[in-house]
């Protein structure tokens, strides 16, 4: 996770800010699945002890999927919402356990199919 998501997140907290937007938590193209994850993970437990609420911006399915409670899906430009997915998956999450829940799947073929029908 680059510093300065992490030095945005903690000022946000210590500022009583309700709400930070960030890129990529991984970082665009990020290599080993180790690289991706370990940010993820990160984040979430962030968000869990400051309880900010972290708008993020990223092209991965998955990866929008494990971070969110919604995931809003956008059309082929110009962009509109295609559609906002309600992600009831338990908390905490789990790189393993989550990511094979069955409805982590359902989430991810109807958001792939959300974008490619779009």
């Amino acid at each position: 996770m680059p510093k300065t998501l992490l030095a945005s997140l903690a000022l946000a907290s210590a500022m009583g800010l309700t709400l930070v937007a960030c890129g990529q938590p991984a970082g665009p193209g990020s290599g080993a699945a180790q690289t991706r994850t370990d940010p993820e993970d990160l984040l979430l437990d962030i968000h869990a002890k400051l309880g900010v609420t972290v708008l993020v911006v990223t092209h991965d399915i998955d990866e929008s999927i494990y971070l969110a409670d919604h995931v809003i899906a956008l059309s082929a430009p110009p962009s509109t919402v295609a559609e906002t997915v309600e992600v009831d998956l338990p908390r905490p999450r789990d790189q393993i356990t989550t990511k094979q829940d069955p409805r982590f799947v359902e989430l991810r073929a109807h958001v792939t199919s959300l974008l490619r029908s779009h």
